[in-house]
């Protein structure tokens, strides 16, 4: 599915008119999550969808392809998906 397919099934589902609508719900909804994870908090969208959480990944160095690299620490966003949310994909 693709972004656009996305807004199309939320302006349907949620009666809401516009494609413009549902866009901006979207954004806002990337945008809350994105805020959350950057102060360090977890996002719970209920016991039946999942978490998003933000994990650090460790500073790395290595070889690849005959070179030296240097991979400085970041941060990663992961979701885990609830056990409902699995029972109900399978």
């Amino acid at each position: 599915m693709t972004k656009a397919e996305l807004i199309l099934e939320l302006a349907i589902c949620n009666k809401l008119g516009t494609r413009a609508a549902a866009g901006r719900i979207l954004i806002s909804l990337k945008n809350i999550i994105s805020r959350e994870i950057k102060a360090g908090n977890s996002v719970a969208l209920g016991n039946d969808f999942g978490v998003f959480k933000s994990i650090a990944k460790p500073a790395k160095s290595g070889t690849a392809m005959g070179k030296s690299y240097n991979k400085p620490a970041s941060k990663a966003i992961k979701f885990n998906s609830s056990a409902a949310f699995k029972r109900a994909i399978n």
